[in-house]
């Protein structure tokens, strides 16, 4: 089965409890810092939006926010999560948007589980779809790691990514000045976020 299906599937099947679980609480610095300095009612693409939580909170921060995710299952609970939201079933390596849409591009914990060949192509399509100064805030890999099929709360999931210093490589490749970068999470679980600019 190909990745893309693996985790097409494994979200759709783990949706409920995937949501029932998911915590911003560990994440507020990071978001709040990607929110303040975005323009008072802004446009937002949030991809891999996953059950809504993320763009439940862009929406009460007056934000625009438009999600894209593969998984119909969260695509159906982020309908009910994040009312107001313009939601889309879409593949993030191949957005259908206008050249500058948005001033704003999340993709948090989504680009792990593209293969990495395909990184590159995601990030040149955020690039295309912010307008110049728009910002990005990314969760990429910590370590370098070409496949892994394995397990998440119970079901096949698939990860790829790059280590630290190829993704801030990527990101600069791809037309972006990474403001920050660092290491974000539990011990043993963390992951690379970047917050950049598209110049």
């Amino acid at each position: 089965m190909r990745p893309t299906e693996i985790v097409r599937r494994g979200y759709d099947a783990l949706a409920s409890k995937y949501h029932a679980q998911r915590n911003l609480v560990g994440h507020r610095r990071e978001l709040l810092d990607f929110m303040a300095r975005l323009p008072g009612g802004g446009r937002v693409l949030d991809a891999g939006c996953g059950s809504g939580k993320v763009a439940a909170s862009l929406l009460r921060r007056g934000l625009s926010v438009t999600g894209i995710d593969i998984s119909s299952g969260m695509l159906s609970l982020a309908s009910r999560v994040a009312v107001g939201a313009t939601l889309r079933r879409m593949d993030l390596r191949r957005m259908r948007f206008p050249r500058a849409s948005f001033d704003g591009v999340l993709c948090l914990y989504a680009l792990i589980h593209v293969p990495r060949r395909d990184h590159a192509r995601a990030l040149r399509g955020f690039r295309r779809v912010l307008r110049t100064g728009g910002l990005l805030l990314i969760v990429m890999g910590r370590d370098d790691l070409a496949h892994d099929f394995d397990e998440f709360l119970g079901i096949p999931m698939y990860w790829s990514h790059y280590d630290g210093e190829r993704n801030r490589e990527l990101l600069s490749e791809a037309g972006f000045s990474v403001l920050w970068s660092r290491n974000v999470g539990p011990r043993g679980d963390r992951h690379l976020w970047a917050f950049a600019m598209a110049t």
